[in-house]
C-alpha cells in the first residue's frame, strides 16, 4: 500500500518535494515508521482493552524469555539489512559495467529491495522499542510485543526470499533491457496524447502559431542542467494570460549551458522569460519525466556500452535494437504527436520540438547502428 502511495504523492507534490518521493529511502523511511508507532500503540493500550484469555495466554510468557527474543529479533533484522545492502551494491556494479548506469533506475526503485529495507528498519526499532518496556506493570507489554516481533521477523525473511530471486534476475542484462523496453514502449504509446491542460491544435493553427513567431524574441536560460519535465500545460497557461505565443527548441534531457537559447516568444514581454524557464524545471540530472525520450536514451546506451571492445555483447544491443523498432513501430502506427498545442478556447499557444519516428532512429537507433558497424550480427539485424 505505501509502495504504491508514494509514486502518486510525487504527482501531486511540487517539484522539489517530488523528488524526496522518488528518493530511495522514501518507502523504507515510510515503512520504518509503523516500528515507533505500534510500540506507541502498545504502550498507550490500557491492559483492560484486552480479553481475559489474551492476558491468560501472555501471562505464560517470562519477562527474560520475551527480552530474549525482542534482542534475537532486533540484531537478526539488522543481519538481513546488511546482506541486502552487499547484494544490491553487487547488483548496481554490475548493471552499471555491462549496460548502463541508468540502467540502475530500475534497482533503486525496485519495490521489492525498499520494502525490505523499510520492513527490517521498522522490525529493529519496534523491537529495540518494545525493550523499554520494564516495570512490572509493563510485563503484559513485554509479552505482547514479543509474537509480534518474531511476526514482523517472519515478514522480513519472506521479503529477503523475495529480495534475492529478484536480484538474480535483475543482474541478467536481457532482464534490464526487457524492463526499459517495456518502459520505452508503452512511453511511445502515450506519445500521441496531449499533454492535460491543453489541446492539440489544427493544422491552420500551427500554421497561424509560425506566423505569429516570425518576429518573436530568443528565450535564454540564465544557469546550467538539464531540461527536467517540460510543463507544457504551464506554458500554455502562460501564453493565454499574456496573449502571447512561445515555441520550444528543446526537448526533455537536453542539456543547457547559461544564455543558451532554448525557445522563442512572440507577444510576452521580456519580465516573463525567468517564469517560462522555470517552467523547464531545470535540474542537475537527467529525469525520467518525459518517458519515450528517456527510455530511448537508455536503451540505445546499453547498446553502445555492450558493443564496446571490453564487454562485446551483440545479443544484447540486438535486444536493445529490438526493443527501441518495437517502440517505433507504435509511434509510427499511432497519429503523430502534436507539435502545436492549444489553450481550452481553441487559440494555437505554444510550439514545441517534434519527436516521433524520425528523431528515434536520429538520436538513438543510429548511435547503435554506428558502433555496430563491423559487428555482423549487428549489421545482419539491421538490414
Amino acid at each position: 500500500m505505501l509502495a504504491r502511495l508514494a509514486p502518486l504523492l510525487a504527482r501531486l507534490l511540487p517539484d522539489r518535494l517530488r523528488r524526496a518521493f522518488e528518493g530511495f529511502w522514501t518507502v523504507p523511511l515510510m515503512l520504518a515508521m509503523l516500528g515507533p508507532g505500534a510500540v506507541a500503540a502498545i504502550h498507550f493500550t490500557p491492559r483492560a482493552a484486552l480479553p481475559a484469555s489474551a492476558l491468560a495466554a501472555l501471562a505464560v510468557i517470562e519477562e527474560d524469555g520475551a527480552r530474549a527474543v525482542l534482542s534475537t529479533v532486533a540484531g537478526g533484522v539488522m543481519t538481513v539489512a546488511t546482506m541486502v545492502f552487499s547484494i544490491s551494491f553487487v547488483a548496481l556494479s554490475i548493471t552499471a559495467q555491462q549496460l548502463s548506469p541508468r540502467m540502475l533506475d530500475f534497482v533503486l526503485r525496485d519495490r521489492a529491495m525498499q520494502t525490505l529495507i523499510g520492513a527490517a528498519l521498522a522490525t529493529f526499532l519496534f523491537a529495540g522499542g518494545a525493550l523499554m518496556f520494564g516495570s512490572a506493570r509493563d510485563q503484559w507489554r513485554l509479552a505482547l510485543a514479543a509474537p509480534l516481533a518474531l511476526a514482523a521477523a517472519a515478514w522480513v525473511l519472506a521479503a529477503a526470499v523475495l529480495f534475492v530471486y529478484r536480484m538474480t534476475r535483475i543482474m541478467r542484462p536481457d532482464e534490464m533491457v526487457a524492463r526499459r523496453g517495456d518502459a520505452f514502449v508503452k512511453a511511445a504509446r502515450g506519445l500521441s496524447d496531449a499533454p492535460g491542460g491543453c489541446a492539440a491544435a489544427s493544422a491552420e493553427g500551427a500554421a497561424t502559431l509560425e506566423r505569429a513567431l516570425g518576429a518573436a524574441r530568443t528565450l535564454r536560460v540564465r544557469e546550467a542542467g538539464y531540461v527536467g519535465g517540460i510543463d507544457l500545460g504551464g506554458l500554455v497557461a502562460l501564453a493565454c494570460a499574456r496573449d502571447a505565443v512561445i515555441a520550444l527548441d528543446v526537448r526533455a534531457n537536453d542539456y543547457l549551458t547559461p544564455g543558451q537559447s532554448f525557445g522563442r516568444a512572440a507577444g510576452l514581454d521580456a519580465a516573463f522569460d525567468a517564469d517560462v524557464a522555470a517552467l523547464l524545471q531545470m535540474t542537475d540530472r537527467r529525469a525520467p519525466d518525459d518517458g519515450a525520450i528517456y527510455e530511448a536514451q537508455g536503451l540505445s546506451e546499453a547498446a553502445v556500452r555492450a558493443l564496446s571492445p571490453g564487454i562485446n555483447d551483440p545479443a544484447t544491443a540486438i535486444a536493445c535494437l529490438d526493443r527501441l523498432f518495437e517502440g517505433m513501430i507504435h509511434v509510427a502506427a499511432a497519429p503523430p504527436a502534436p507539435v502545436a498545442l492549444a489553450d481550452k478556447a481553441g487559440a494555437p499557444r505554444l510550439l514545441r520540438a517534434p519527436y516521433g519516428v524520425a528523431e528515434m532512429l536520429a538520436q538513438a537507433a543510429a548511435p547503435v547502428a554506428h558502433h555496430g558497424a563491423s559487428d555482423p550480427m549487428v549489421t545482419a539485424r539491421l538490414r
